[in-house]
C-alpha cells in the first residue's frame, strides 16, 4: 500500500495539484476487504500507458526518480501472496 500512495503523492506533487488529497475506504465484504485508494493528482489518460502500468521495469517517472518495480511488486504481491486481485 505504501507504494501506491507514494505514487499517489507524486502524481499530485507532479501535476501541481494546489489541494492535492489521497482518500482511503476499506469495505468489509463476505468473504474479502476491499480496500479503495483515490487522489486528484490528474489520473492516467493514456491507454497505452494503462496496459502498462503493472508490467516489470515500466515508469512513466524522470530517469533516477523510479524503477518500475513498485506496481509490479503490489500487483505481484496482492495477487499471489494475499490471493487477491
Amino acid at each position: 500500500m505504501i507504494n501506491i500512495l507514494l505514487n499517489a503523492k507524486d502524481a499530485i506533487k507532479n501535476n501541481n495539484i494546489e489541494n492535492g488529497e489521497i482518500f482511503i475506504s476499506v469495505k468489509k465484504n463476505k468473504s474479502s476487504v476491499e480496500i479503495l485508494i483515490e487522489d486528484n493528482g490528474g489520473g492516467i489518460d493514456d491507454k497505452e500507458i494503462l496496459t502498462s502500468i503493472f508490467d516489470l521495469y515500466f515508469t512513466t517517472k524522470k530517469e533516477s526518480y523510479g524503477t518500475g518495480i513498485g506496481l509490479y511488486m503490489t500487483k505481484i504481491i496482492i495477487e499471489q501472496n494475499l490471493g487477491g486481485k
